[in-house]
């Protein structure tokens, strides 16, 4: 059995695929597994996937009959990984050969750490470096109401939430097998690297060794609230997403389930609060609700008029 795990989940990923493979596969650290679910690609990932199995045997080669969405693929590679350690990895990034490496060292020399993540470069489609990912934003503490605090509520928009990069850092697979993973709603990620920041300390490697790609087919960042939350989970309602209110109800959820003692948890409760007034955040689940429930009024009354005028 390996000791890290690469769950790398793809649909329909042909144009960067190998890149990504190659960069994984590449890793000073080899005691390694890359663990590939299929979400039932019709161009040549499949062909791509089991060209690099067939050549290592570390590659393992999932193919679904269908593409269940996101979430569900991303959860689906957690699952079947084997190892201690667990990293996610997307078809179109790529990563620094000592990235396991050096996100392996701290893990292994303090067992309190359940994250480890580097800097991060961004790059354009044709690989060009356009960004340096800031390395300021605050994210760390002692104890998990601090860590909460330093996520949700810095002064600036931008935290380490925005983009969610540590969510693609490499983290104990134990604990984030106590999480409820993914979630098959928009921003689930962000709720994600909460609940794992409240289970424990996480560290950031002070190297760039993590290359994000933004690109025109990227699925966030760059389509509606609508086609994201259908691409995390394509039987998602049509409707408009209740974005801020999943989200809400995520933090809720995280600080009941973790492991902390009643005084902690009341304290990150208590952070709820200027997350809700930060960003204008309270204001939105609100409006969120109030659509939601006059869509629910209005549609059973738009039907009933239909059904009444028919001859």
């Amino acid at each position: 059995m390996s000791l890290v795990s690469i769950g790398l989940p793809v649909y329909n990923g042909e144009k960067y695929l190998p890149l990504a493979m190659e960069s994984a596969l590449a890793q000073t650290h080899t005691d390694l597994e890359l663990v590939i679910s299929d979400n039932g690609s019709t161009d040549g990932t499949e062909e791509i996937c089991r060209s690099f199995a067939a050549a290592d045997e570390r590659v393992r080669y999932l193919r679904q009959e269908q593409n269940r969405g996101a979430a569900w693929n991303h959860n689906a590679v957690v699952h079947a990984s084997r190892g201690e350690y667990f990293r996610w990895y997307s078809y179109d990034d790529q990563m620094d050969p000592r990235l396991i490496e050096a996100c392996l060292a701290p893990l292994q020399a303090d067992p309190d750490l359940v994250l480890a993540y580097p800097l991060t470069y961004v790059m354009d489609d044709e690989g060009r470096v356009v960004e340096e990912y800031r390395s300021d934003l605050p994210w760390q503490g002692t104890r998990a109401s601090e860590r909460l605090h330093n996520l949700l509520c810095a002064e600036n928009v931008d935290t380490l939430l925005c983009w969610c990069y540590p969510v693609y850092g490499l983290m104990r697979r134990r604990v984030l097998l106590d999480t409820r993973l993914l979630r098959p709603h928009n921003s689930s990620d962000a709720v994600l690297l909460v609940e794992l920041a409240l289970r424990g300390r996480w560290h950031q490697v002070p190297e760039r060794l993590f290359y994000s790609r933004r690109h025109a087919e990227s699925s966030v960042g760059v389509h509606t609230p609508e086609q994201v939350a259908q691409w995390f989970d394509p039987a998602a309602s049509a409707d408009r997403p209740m974005v801020r209110t999943m989200l809400f109800a995520g933090y809720v959820s995280a600080i009941w389930r973790a492991p902390l003692t009643p005084a902690e948890r009341r304290r990150c409760f208590a952070t709820l609060g200027p997350w809700l007034r930060h960003n204008r955040n309270g204001r939105v689940v609100a409006s969120e609700l109030r659509h939601r429930a006059r869509a629910r009024v209005v549609a059973p009354v738009a039907a009933g008029r239909r059904t009444l005028r028919r001859p």
